[in-house]
């Protein structure tokens, strides 16, 4: 090999190491944020109280806000105080 080419490929293996750096960074390396799925409830109305003082449509819509909360680092104490509107 002679030097005028080393020389050339020098600056093109820096710039693919600075490239590759970056990228070890960057989000879409990176283990995708695992999310719960979206609450799917029935539309049945059979309320039931909260601790928090809201009535929830039924019982799946209180157990979707109370793992919304969790996930928020909110109050993990949400309970159903009584099967009624509050």
């Amino acid at each position: 090999m002679n030097s005028s080419f080393k020389l050339s490929f020098l600056p093109i293996a820096l710039l693919i190491l600075l490239c590759a750096l970056n990228y070890s960074n960057s989000e879409w390396i990176q283990p995708m944020n695992r999310q719960q799925p979206a609450c799917v409830c029935t539309m049945d109305y059979t309320p039931v109280c909260a601790s928090n003082g809201l009535t929830y449509p039924n019982l799946c819509a209180f157990k979707c806000a109370q793992r919304e909360a969790v996930a928020k680092g909110h109050a993990a104490d949400l309970r159903v105080v009584r099967d009624d509107q509050c």
